[in-house]
């Protein structure tokens, strides 16, 4: 009997390079979900980090305005607007003296989905601003009355506020990751506000 050569057949090739396909496939979809699942919960903390950080601002700015400066008609408080002069206690007087000047404002864009917030002030005599912007923002952050996101009851009433002296701060942030999927993060803080 004639000695057999060690030679492949066509088969067993054609069977090694399904076997090296598939695994080469199944690479490559574990490292495309872990690359989506990055993107997914990069994207989620960058939204976070947005929320809680224009959820601090409004807190801290709020805590400092009294209650009749925002409710002043030529201030029009809205829910996606709010002005306020900034006042300090005047010791001799115990009343608040407010600046003329210098004032805290925030206005929402929901084209943009942008929340601004603008500081000016007067330093050495000469006006200065500082602007802050949160993107990513999907509703008006300013009410008194709340029932949840898109309903209609949600308002910002001035004679509640003046009463209540109680602000409602919703930040509900949304983004798209990879044009498909969505993050979304919501913060809902309800501030005290000075008395006058």
């Amino acid at each position: 009997m004639p000695a057999k050569k060690g030679a492949f057949t066509y088969f067993e090739v054609l069977i090694v390079f399904l076997i090296f396909g598939v695994v080469l496939a199944a690479l490559f979809i574990t490292l495309n979900a872990g690359y989506f699942t990055q993107a997914l919960s990069s994207q989620e903390v960058e939204l976070q980090s947005t929320v809680r950080l224009a959820s601090e601002w409004a807190a801290k700015d709020l805590r400092q305005a009294i209650v009749g400066e925002i409710v002043k008609v030529q201030n029009s408080p809205s829910t996606s607007h709010l002005k306020f002069n900034l006042g300090t206690w005047n010791t001799t007087t115990h009343t608040w003296d407010i600046s003329a000047t210098d004032y805290i404002e925030y206005t929402y864009d929901s084209q943009a989905k942008k929340l601004t917030r603008t500081y000016v002030f007067t330093e050495d005599e000469i006006t200065k601003t500082m602007t802050l912007a949160f993107n990513n923002l999907i509703e008006a952050p300013f009410y008194t009355r709340y029932d949840g996101p898109g309903d209609p009851d949600n308002t910002l009433n001035t004679t509640d506020l003046s009463n209540n002296k109680k602000l409602i701060v919703v930040l509900r942030g949304e983004k798209t990751v990879r044009g498909t999927e969505k993050v979304s993060y919501a913060m809902v803080s309800q501030i005290l506000i000075r008395n006058e």
